[in-house]
This record gives structure tokens, C-alpha cells and sequence, in this order.
């Protein structure tokens, strides 16, 4: 017969597992913040953009 693990190692490994859970939502967070970075650097570059086309009409690409 094997030996049983011992009763010390259970609790490590709901450690381990609590561990990334944790390790999880903040990578969510992150995620999430990131969108919203991403999100108003399209709409300043858009912005900025739009500004500068106004500006200079020249400037514009013809495709």
C-alpha cells in the first residue's frame, strides 16, 4: 500500500488555489483598466486627429 499524504499538505494547496484565484481578479482589474486606457486614447488620437484635418485641409489622405 502507499502512503496517505499527510494532513499538513492539504491546507497548502487551498493556499495555492486561493492564491490565484486572487491572483485572477486582480489580472480582471487590470484587464478592465487597460480597456478603459485603450479606450480614451482611441477618442483623444480621434479627436486629435480630426483637429489637425481641420487645421490643415492639405494634410488629408486621399485613398
Amino acid at each position: 500500500m502507499e502512503e496517505t499524504e499527510e494532513l499538513g499538505e492539504a491546507p497548502k494547496e487551498q493556499i495555492r488555489v486561493w492564491g490565484l484565484g486572487v491572483m485572477l481578479k486582480k489580472i480582471d482589474k487590470l484587464i478592465e483598466k487597460l480597456d478603459k486606457m485603450d479606450k480614451k486614447l482611441y477618442f483623444m488620437e480621434k479627436r486629435q486627429q480630426e483637429w489637425y484635418e481641420k487645421e490643415h485641409p492639405e494634410a488629408k489622405k486621399n485613398y
